[in-house]
C-alpha cells in the first residue's frame, strides 16, 4: 500500500446550545448534544507531498470498514462490527493490538454506544490500559462530520504530544474508569486509532501515525 499522509487540516465547529443547557441535558441522563462542524483534511502520497513541499503532519497507515446491518440507527450491541473494522485497519497497517498507544472513540455518551465500544475495545485489546478519549463532550455530535473532525484532531494530538480530555466525564463505566480521563494527558506515543459507528450499522476505523 502506498503511504497516505495528512498534509493539512482545518476544523470548524459551532455549538448551538449554551454549555449550561448542555450540562442540564447530560445530568438528566440524555445523550451527547448535537453540534455543527466540518473538517477539511488534505491527503497526499509521499511523492506528491515532496513535489509540492507539503508538510506531512501524520500518516494514515491503515483503515477498515464494516456494516453489521443491526438497526437503522445503531450498531450491534456486542461490538462485533466495530471489532471487524478495527482488525481490518490493524491488519492493513501490519500493527499488533498491543502496539496501539491511544484510541479516539466515537464516544457519544449514550449507554448503548459506550457499552458497545467498551466491549469492542476489550475484545481487541483485552485488559490492557492505554488512553481512550472522545471529543464529543467538547463539540457535540456532528454526525456526518464526526469522523473527519476526529481524524484531524488525532493528527494534531500526535503533533502536540497531548491526548485531549473527555469533557464532561464524571461517572465513567467501570470498564472505562482507568482508560478515560476528563483531563488532557501528555502523550509520547506515535499512533492513535480512531473509530466511528453510524446509522445503518456502519463502522469505520483509521490508524493514524506520526510521520
Amino acid at each position: 500500500m502506498r503511504n497516505v499522509y495528512i498534509v493539512k487540516h482545518t476544523i470548524a465547529t459551532v455549538l448551538g446550545d449554551s454549555l449550561q443547557a448542555t450540562w442540564q441535558r447530560l445530568l438528566a441522563g440524555q445523550s451527547a448534544f448535537d453540534g455543527d462542524g466540518a473538517a477539511a483534511v488534505l491527503l497526499a502520497d509521499g511523492e506528491t507531498a515532496r513535489k509540492y513541499k507539503l508538510d506531512r503532519l501524520a500518516k494514515i497507515s491503515g483503515w477498515g470498514i464494516s456494516n453489521d446491518a443491526n438497526h437503522i440507527t445503531g450498531p450491534s450491541v456486542d461490538g462485533a462490527g466495530l471489532v471487524r473494522a478495527i482488525e481490518a485497519a490493524l491488519g492493513m497497517a501490519g500493527v499488533q493490538p498491543d502496539e496501539i498507544q491511544a484510541y479516539c472513540a466515537h464516544g457519544t455518551g449514550t449507554v448503548f454506544n459506550d457499552s458497545m465500544e467498551l466491549k469492542a475495545i476489550e475484545a481487541v485489546f483485552g485488559e490492557r490500559r492505554f488512553p481512550v478519549f472522545s471529543i464529543k463532550g467538547a463539540i457535540g455530535h456532528t454526525l456526518g462530520a464526526a469522523g473527519g473532525i476526529d481524524a484531524a484532531i488525532c493528527a494534531h494530538a500526535l503533533a502536540c504530544r497531548l491526548v485531549p480530555p473527555t469533557v464532561g466525564l464524571e461517572n465513567p463505566e467501570p470498564k472505562a474508569a482507568s482508560r478515560v480521563s476528563n483531563q488532557a494527558q501528555a502523550f509520547e506515543g506515535r499512533n492513535i486509532l480512531t473509530s466511528n459507528s453510524g446509522f445503518g450499522g456502519v463502522n469505520a476505523a483509521l490508524l493514524i501515525e506520526s510521520d
